[in-house]
């Protein structure tokens, strides 16, 4: 007795199963058409390194702009705004301590 052909190919039963389920062959993805687009790999890379590049440069414009502030208010003759005031000085409403 010989198998139906179906059971000797049993990957192109199930492709036609899913075909059926489907409705349409091209909802099923299929050897070389099963990936929507070739991924390049060098073009993602690079947009890792450009993306990585612009958040270093932000950073290091934002320190700059920081350092640039505090330079300013020094030179107008302001408390460093970096720092925290001083805890040395009493302060102006409360009782001296013993």
């Amino acid at each position: 007795m010989v198998s139906p052909r179906w059971v000797q190919r049993p990957a192109i039963a199930a492709y036609r199963y899913l075909i059926a389920q489907a409705g349409t062959e091209a909802s099923v993805p299929v050897g070389k058409d099963s990936m929507a687009f070739k991924p390049n790999y060098n073009q993602q890379r690079a947009e890792r390194t450009r993306a990585k590049q612009a958040k270093q440069d932000a950073k290091r414009r934002e320190k700059e702009e920081a350092v640039a502030r505090r330079k300013a208010a020094l030179d107008a003759g302001l408390p460093d705004p970096g720092l925290a005031p001083d805890s040395a000085e009493p302060e102006a409403g409360g009782a001296a301590e013993p």
